[in-house]
C-alpha cells in the first residue's frame, strides 16, 4: 500500500466523499481524487426533508440534460453560475428577479459541475450533474 499527502484544499473522490490529509492506495489498485472549489466541500448531498421543503433549497432536475431546463426556488437579484471540476468557471449568468429556471446551453459538456445560486436573500451551493 502506498500513502499519498493531498495539497490544502476541497477533495473528494468519485463517490463524493470528501477527503483530507492522505490517502491509502492498495496494491495494484487506484483511487480518483479531484480537487473541488472551496466551498464545496460544504455541501452534502441528502437534506433533511423539513429543510428542503422550509428553504426551497433543491436545483432540480438532477441530472439535467443540456438544452433542458434546471428549477429552483425564485431568486430576487440573482446570478447563477456553474464551475467544472478543475475549477473552471463554465457559465455565469444574471438571472431575472422572479426566474425560477434556466435552460442548459447545449455547448457545456457532460460531466459533474458546482452550481451556485445567489440572490439578494440566499446563496445555494451543490453539484449537479449534466448530461
Amino acid at each position: 500500500s502506498q500513502s499519498f499527502n493531498l495539497p490544502e484544499g476541497c477533495w473528494k473522490d468519485i463517490d463524493g466523499n470528501v477527503l483530507s490529509g492522505s490517502i491509502q492506495v492498495p496494491p495494484f489498485s487506484s483511487r480518483v481524487a479531484y480537487q473541488m472549489p472551496e466551498d464545496a466541500c460544504d455541501i452534502t448531498t441528502a437534506v433533511a426533508e423539513h429543510v428542503a421543503s422550509s428553504t426551497g433549497s433543491s436545483v432540480y432536475p438532477n441530472p439535467v440534460t443540456r438544452g433542458e431546463p434546471v428549477f429552483f426556488a425564485p431568486l430576487t437579484n440573482g446570478r447563477i453560475s456553474l464551475t467544472d471540476m478543475r475549477g473552471a468557471l463554465v457559465l455565469n449568468q444574471d438571472i431575472p428577479t422572479g426566474a425560477d429556471k434556466l435552460v442548459m446551453p447545449t455547448d457545456i459538456a457532460s460531466g459533474l459541475y458546482v452550481i451556485r445560486l445567489q440572490g439578494d436573500q440566499r446563496t445555494e451551493v451543490q453539484q449537479l450533474i449534466i448530461r
